[in-house]
């Protein structure tokens, strides 16, 4: 009998041990799948921090006068707009190679075409177009509105994120059928001054864009005894330094 009870000692032990290492296996494998869950989390949560980041780097960039019209006019250049109403977009799409935070080329790199976003691990986040689109009239002369759009690789992201969209209001210069890009920002038209029923040879007269005088000021005459019927700013902010203003000139009908 001694010789079987050893046996069954021996048999025992060495279930033990197999179970135990069952055990042990079973808890490594669910802390190494906890490891991974916790990194796919804080990735996209990077991710969307890096998105809010960007979004909010552009909206500040875009809110200078001058940034905004250097960043957005680099390629608007001869622009067919004639097709843009206030209802219907124009079929024209304006590209970007990049984004910067100021006007300058040695200002930060905020977005690049096929590279990852600034502080981003190299193949994340990459930027597959930067565009100007959905540009719409606004019905004001030479008045425009058009969604700023910077979408992502699908492949660089862990989960989908939709392109980044910033609406801007800007004005051009030239015919529609060749507009090149004059400036950012919403215009505003005040009344007419005279009953326009009794003006005749009505046009948009732009007045200079630096200071006149210490104070600022612009005088709004029109050329050869014209009356002043209308008046826009074409910039928000201190126009009266970089801005763009324009009064509605006419004669009056005999």
């Amino acid at each position: 009998m001694t010789p079987l009870k050893k046996l069954n000692s021996r048999g025992f032990s060495l279930m033990q041990a197999l179970v135990s290492l069952g055990i042990i296996a079973t808890a490594s494998l669910a802390f190494m799948n906890l490891i991974s869950s916790v990194n796919t989390e804080q990735r996209s949560l990077d991710e969307r921090l890096n998105y809010a980041e960007t979004r909010n780097s552009l909206l500040t960039a875009f809110t200078s006068a001058k940034t905004c019209k250097e960043e957005l006019s680099a390629g608007f250049v001869g622009i067919n707009l004639s097709d843009a109403t206030t209802t219907t977009p124009s079929s024209q799409v304006v590209n970007y190679s990049e984004l910067r935070a100021g006007p300058s080329a040695s200002s930060p790199l905020i977005v690049a075409r096929g590279q990852s976003l600034p502080g981003v691990a190299t193949g994340r986040m990459i930027v597959e177009n930067i565009r100007l689109g959905s540009i719409y009239s606004t019905g004001n002369p030479n008045e425009f509105k058009g969604t700023i759009r910077v979408s992502f690789s699908p492949t660089s992201l862990l989960r989908s994120l939709k392109p980044i969209e910033i609406d801007q209001i800007f004005v051009t210069s030239g015919p529609i059928s060749e507009a090149n890009f004059e400036a950012c920002g919403t215009s505003t038209s005040s009344p007419a001054t005279a009953p326009t029923s009794n003006l005749t040879n009505c046009t948009w007269v732009s007045l200079p864009g630096q200071e006149n005088g210490n104070e600022g000021y612009k005088e709004a005459v029109c050329p050869g005894n014209g009356i002043v019927a209308g008046l826009k700013n074409y910039r928000g902010g201190d126009w009266t330094r970089t801005g763009h203003f324009s009064i509605y000139c006419c004669q009056l009908a005999q």
